[in-house]
């Protein structure tokens, strides 16, 4: 289409890898009220590595978490302080859950 761009996987990582991605979009499975960010391992699961999130939250400017708001189980996935490992530490910016939108505070905490 008019005005689209296509590219591979390796040109994404290198465009973000050589800081020429200012804003990222990614999931989380739990974020700080902070801004700590974590999103690559599950627990009781085995994975080869964190994959390409670590590059993401480190080269980009602003960070943005689009998740669901709770787990499975109902409990909230906005905490005050991560309990899975953490891919970054102090570099969301917004979240986008199914139930709010949500800014962090440069000081810390969450508002609407």
């Amino acid at each position: 289409m008019p005005g689209s761009s296509l590219f591979n996987s390796a040109e994404s990582f290198a465009m973000i890898r050589g800081g020429h991605v200012d804003l990222t979009i990614l999931g989380a499975m739990e974020v700080s009220e902070n801004g700590d960010i974590a999103n690559w391992k599950v627990p009781g699961k085995m994975v080869k590595g964190m994959g390409g999130a670590m590059d993401l939250v480190a080269s980009a400017k602003n960070i943005i978490v689009a998740m669901q708001h709770c787990s499975k189980d109902g409990a909230s996935k906005l905490l005050k302080k991560c309990t899975l490992p953490i891919t970054g530490i102090n570099c969301v910016k917004k979240i986008v859950s199914d139930m709010a939108v949500l800014d962090i505070l440069p000081t810390g905490g969450l508002t609407c």
